[in-house]
């Protein structure tokens, strides 16, 4: 998983996919300004294509983003594109000094309250967003490979009129959900099988839950979760627990004497989450009985239940959970 952040805390983990983040439909709303436009203006963007590092002095990943960054601004290797860091933990004298040592040739801003790395949706150590000259957000994820850059520059330079602020993100790719529920197939915790995911699909339904054992984001849905499988069984929507890129070891210890009646199934490598396209964890995926993502995304209860009335037919307010969840992960 990533570095996952939030206010005054900072994970030992670091973000290993060149991947989209998933958005839920008004997630902006929540965190930040009404518009991409608004987000460019408020933070100073430079009018023209940036790309933005979010990052943190300790974190090996970041400091390969930065060093990359740094080499490309001095080298002119895509000339029509600036270069913006933002630090998100560091403290402001050490930060100085850091980034004086660096001397990165770009402006260096500090957000350790985390209000521009909300608002662009970038909480996770080390993230990329992709700004183009109308303010419109147009890649968020990993490092994103020199090549991409040079083609999504070139494509943005071409660009003659604002295309708005829901054009489709570069590197963002249509997941196949059939396919997916029918090749993952892993270990079960506590016995000495293995399932296809496919194989715990409810009535209406099945929400598949991505946490890992680091996290402790991923620790409060888990949580939470005992409250909501009961409400969720009602409406014919089973629920599984997915957890990624752990030892089996780790798995084990942190699971042991969980009480959880929730299937819980693991993967020690990094193929579930590459597959997946999750750059982090927490992470909810709805699908309907007949495999279409009804939701992917954040995980906030109440957002995943609209969407599962919305899509799957369900009544109104018949999805009522308590708890709120999280917009981070």
């Amino acid at each position: 998983m990533g570095k996952v952040l939030y206010p005054a805390i900072l994970l030992a983990a670091v973000a290993v996919l060149v991947l989209p983040l998933f958005r839920s439909p008004d997630h902006r709303s929540q965190t930040g300004p009404g518009t991409d436009r608004d987000l460019a203006e408020e933070y100073g963007l430079p009018g023209k294509a940036v790309l933005i590092e979010f990052g943190t002095i300790g974190c090996e990943l970041s400091e390969e983003g930065l060093t990359a960054m740094i080499r490309l601004q001095a080298e002119k290797r895509i000339p029509d594109l600036s270069y913006m860091r933002v630090e998100l933990v560091a403290d402001q004298g050490e930060s100085d000094e850091y980034y004086s040592k660096k001397t990165p040739g770009f402006p260096v801003r500090h957000d350790p309250e985390m209000k521009m790395a909300g608002a662009f949706d970038a909480t996770i150590v080390p993230s990329f967003v992709l700004v183009d000259r109308f303010g419109n957000v147009r890649y968020r994820g990993g490092q994103p490979l020199e090549e991409h850059l040079m083609t999504w520059v070139d494509a943005l330079n071409a660009e003659k009129t604002d295309p708005g602020s829901d054009v489709p993100l570069f590197g963002a790719r249509e997941l196949d959900i059939p396919g997916l529920l029918a090749t993952t197939e892993l270990p079960v915790f506590g016995g000495n099988t293995r399932k296809r995911l496919e194989e715990y699909m409810g009535r209406n339904g099945l929400l598949v839950t991505f946490v890992d054992t680091l996290c402790p984001l991923a620790a409060q849905i888990i949580g939470e979760l005992p409250d909501h499988v009961s409400i969720l069984a009602e409406q014919g929507i089973a629920v599984v627990l997915v957890n990624v890129n752990n030892s089996e070891e780790a798995v084990r210890d942190y699971f042991g004497d969980s009480e959880l009646s929730t299937p819980i199934l693991y993967d020690v490598s990094s193929g579930t989450h590459s597959k997946w396209d999750i750059f982090g964890v927490p992470k909810f995926f709805l699908i309907s009985s007949d495999r279409r993502l009804i939701y992917g995304g954040v995980t906030l209860w109440q957002e995943m239940a609209k969407a599962a009335e919305q899509g799957l037919g369900l009544a109104a307010g018949s999805l009522e959970l308590p708890h709120a969840g999280t917009e981070y992960g």
